[in-house]
């Protein structure tokens, strides 16, 4: 007889156990609560979906995690049916036990091979099954955690007795059935049309689905991160880290692309019809917490620990440099004395200052240090509202794109000079001077940290957006140590950071600059990808002046202008993907991009296109303040032509005929796409501040004529087509077929 249940000594030789027995599994890790039960949560991407037997993985896995709950999925995947109750009330049964952290038994039965397959649900006396999509943490699992108080707990999954899988009892699986059949019928309810207007609002509460399918859209209109276009170790350092905090991968791709920025930024150079650099403007929109700094600093431990050695070298050179400064004024003055005699002593250069990355700095102060660094450097403030403010924005009389310090970052983004003359100090020259710029910033003031002129001088162009979808991370307390990936970092980061030092092993100074900026090293891309980038770039060219024949509005500023930023964005993607795959394959310094890169540079780009596109809308006022006052205007629209306007008190009459039909059964037509009930159109026009009357023709709808009209002007008015979702309403809806990437704009 062989028993289920691993004892070894770690997780990871329990786990290995577990899989050589044909068993798979993930790893979990449980997330406790302010008050009662907290959650367990898997760490792998894709849930229980990604349990494997590959022992391969399972090392990747526990090695990263060394103390993960091993997680067993339920269901066809494994065989399994686990019933959970109360520790007070036991199954008299010989079948694989154990009890859980949550003061529970749990039986482990064989998974019944025909008939309805059991999901996952809840039985009477507080016990759970878990079948089909579902999974559970098996012995010898353990945790510690720390409470709200402070207090160190820990607990342990105990086995109760082994051996074989046996069947479930048949008891047990008619209470599953039954269970089953009560939730398959209470999701099939049909109120019948013909029952009163008073068991509609039930029907209502019971059937939620038309708000849920709404949210799935908007979510699934922010496309996830094309994981299949990164490198294998890329892609599991992603998802991995991602999974421990419980974010969106996007979060730490957006950490990886950082890091190139911040190594190679503009060292290298894409050798193509348009020579871009690894520069990227990329801001995250999400809330604070979303776990960016965390996973910021994680990716950039390697870079941390080059600047350390950077810092003490330039100390070193600035004492060498002030001891040559003080025999140097020496030199000089007696120079002067003798009547500039011979040759004149040589001013020592001062050492330029080497980093990679600023966080508070001022853009004077910018300046220097990107004339001290000519591969550029990233600005990467926790917030962006740092960054944005310091140019100005957040004042009354902001001056917009048109403040000094925000104009010389417009040229940055390109390569532009820095001609600073300072009187108290020295001047600062340098032809060449690149920033990178990556930061949070919270949904609510992104739209207000952008002001109109951006839109239309190309500031707000120039960055990348990523959206991130509603998620809640680990908390900080209980956030799982990173250490299991340390070494994958490394391996990604560090030939990054050789890469960069060979070309500033060139750097040069002459006398009259602080630093002579060196020519970046050319990186060639085959004729293929070439093409397949200007194939793309011209499809985005083409949905930017189609739109701009169908919409005049300007709302995010001149499609065209927007198509030449986001074509220049592409090759930056395509040098920094290839960065990182050159980096995983130990291919730096790096030979040419192949086409295949490219490809999934694009693939890539388009997701991160449609992330700027939300966020485009967010910045032009797109917001659900103002969606509500377009629905409001919208049905004012709609309504206006069916108001008696002779009196002071306008009012709609419910059984005025028009067209053979009462208004309130025409004004149902148009408002409702389901033909709406009297009720609902009377809640309606409630809201628009009419009030219901009974008269002896029947029912009427009044509203004062000074209200009404200030209704109308409390929205703006729209033009070219405000009421467009009301279709019978409208003849002007343009029908043409919309271009490939006409959601860009």
């Amino acid at each position: 007889m062989m028993d289920f249940f691993a004892q070894k000594n770690t997780p990871l030789e329990s786990a290995l156990e577990y899989v050589r027995n044909g068993i798979k599994v993930f790893p979990a890790h449980y997330i406790p609560a302010d008050h009662g039960k907290g959650q367990i949560s898997p760490l792998a991407a894709g849930g229980h979906n990604a349990a494997t037997t590959n022992e391969e993985q399972i090392c990747a896995w526990w090695t990263a995690f060394p103390d993960a709950l091993i997680a067993v999925p339920t269901g066809t995947a494994t065989g399994i049916l686990a019933i959970t109750t109360p520790k007070t009330t036991p199954l008299n049964t010989k079948t694989p036990a154990f009890s859980n952290f949550f003061s529970e038994n749990c039986y482990i039965f064989q998974y019944p091979t025909g008939g309805e397959k059991p999901l996952c649900g809840d039985l009477d006396g507080g016990g759970k099954f878990r079948g089909e999509d579902g999974f559970i943490i098996v012995p010898p699992s353990s945790l510690t955690y720390k409470t709200a108080e402070n207090s160190e707990v820990s607990a342990c999954y105990s086995v109760i007795q082994d051996g074989e899988l046996l069947g479930a009892p048949a008891e047990l699986l008619e209470k599953i059935r039954i269970v089953a059949t009560v939730e398959k019928a209470e999701k099939e309810i049909v109120v019948p049309s013909g029952m009163p207007e008073i068991f509609r609002g039930i029907e209502k509460k019971q059937e939620p689905e038309p708000e849920q399918e709404e949210e799935e859209e908007q979510e699934n209109g922010l496309p996830e991160l094309p994981l299949e276009c990164l490198q294998p170790k890329l892609k599991n350092l992603v998802l991995g880290t991602a999974a421990a905090l419980n974010v969106d991968p996007w979060v730490s791709f957006a950490a990886a692309i950082q890091c190139v920025s911040a190594t190679i930024g503009a060292s290298y150079m894409l050798d193509s019809m348009i020579s871009a650099p690894a520069h990227l403007w990329l801001a995250i929109v999400g809330p604070s917490g979303s776990c960016k700094s965390a996973l910021s600093r994680f990716f950039s431990k390697p870079i941390e620990e080059m600047q350390k050695l950077h810092d003490k070298m330039y100390i070193n050179s600035m004492n060498e440099y002030k001891e040559t400064m003080l025999i140097y004024e020496e030199e000089y003055k007696a120079w002067i004395k003798s009547g500039r005699e011979g040759k004149k002593p040589t001013e020592p250069t001062k050492p330029a200052y080497k980093t990679y990355f600023v966080d508070d700095i001022t853009p004077e102060t910018l300046q220097v240090v990107l004339a001290e660094n000519p591969g550029g450097v990233c600005w990467s403030p926790d917030e962006l509202t740092k960054l944005l403010g310091s140019f100005g924005r957040y004042s009354k009389t902001g001056k917009g794109s048109n403040d000094p310090g925000k104009s010389a970052l417009l040229s940055m983004y390109d390569g532009g000079s820095v001609r600073a003359k300072r009187m108290s100090r020295e001047s600062v020259n340098a032809d060449k001077c690149w920033i990178s710029i990556y930061g949070t910033i919270q949904p609510e003031i992104l739209c207000t940290a952008f002001c109109r002129e951006d839109m239309f001088s190309g500031f707000l162009h120039r960055f990348s957006f990523i959206v991130l979808t509603e998620q809640t991370p680990v908390h900080e307390d209980f956030r799982p140590k990173l250490s299991g990936f340390v070494s994958q970092v490394e391996s990604l980061i560090s030939p990054l950071l050789c890469a960069h030092e060979i070309v500033a092993e060139q750097v040069a100074t002459e006398e009259d600059k602080l630093v002579k900026n060196t020519e970046p090293r050319q990186i060639s891309i085959s004729r293929e990808g070439e093409k397949l980038i200007r194939d793309y770039n011209q499809q985005i060219r083409m949905a930017a002046y189609n739109n701009k024949k169908i919409d005049d509005s300007r709302e995010l500023g001149d499609p065209m202008t927007r198509a030449n930023r986001l074509c220049g964005q592409l090759p930056r993607i395509v040098l920094i993907l290839h960065c990182l795959e050159c980096a995983e394959n130990g291919t730096a310094p790096f030979p040419k991009i192949s086409t295949e890169t490219v490809s999934r540079a694009i693939t890539i780009f388009k997701a991160m296109t449609r992330h700027g596109r939300k966020a485009w809308e967010m910045i032009s006022g797109k917001t659900e303040e103002k969606q509500k006052k377009d629905d409001i205007f919208n049905l004012l629209t709609t309504v206006d032509p069916f108001v008696d306007k002779s009196n002071d008190m306008y009012q709609i009459d419910y059984n005025a005929i028009q067209n053979g039909k009462k208004h309130s059964e025409l004004l149902r037509e148009q408002i409702f796409s389901n033909g709406g009930t009297v009720p609902a159109l009377t809640k309606a026009l409630e809201k628009l501040g009419f009030s219901s009357w009974r008269t002896n023709k029947g029912k009427v709808m009044r509203i004062k004529s000074e209200e009404y009209n200030n209704n109308f002007k409390k929205v703006p008015v729209r033009t070219g087509g405000a009421a467009q979702i009301y279709k019978k309403n409208t003849d002007f809806i343009n029908t043409k077929t919309e271009p490939e990437n006409e959601d860009v704009f």
